[in-house]
């Protein structure tokens, strides 16, 4: 509790309100540890052909992206 009431007294807000901060950025943090193991998961778990496939499109879409005039 010290160190809620340090942080409200440090920005005039209430405990209830630093509480709540403090939880919604906790829930953030867990939401971004859980996309990222995920995210890890997901590309561990891709066979050999399906690495391939995905090169196979990023290397065509850099192709097709190089031939592209953007600036005159």
């Amino acid at each position: 509790m010290a160190e809620i009431d340090d942080e409200a007294q440090q920005t005039s807000k209430s405990r209830s309100q630093v509480f709540e901060i403090w939880l919604r950025i906790a829930g953030r943090r867990r939401a971004a540890e859980k996309l990222e193991r995920d995210t890890l998961a997901y590309y561990m778990s891709r066979t050999a052909e399906q690495a391939a496939e995905d090169e196979a499109i990023s290397s065509a879409a850099f192709r097709a992206a190089k031939k592209r005039k953007i600036d005159p």
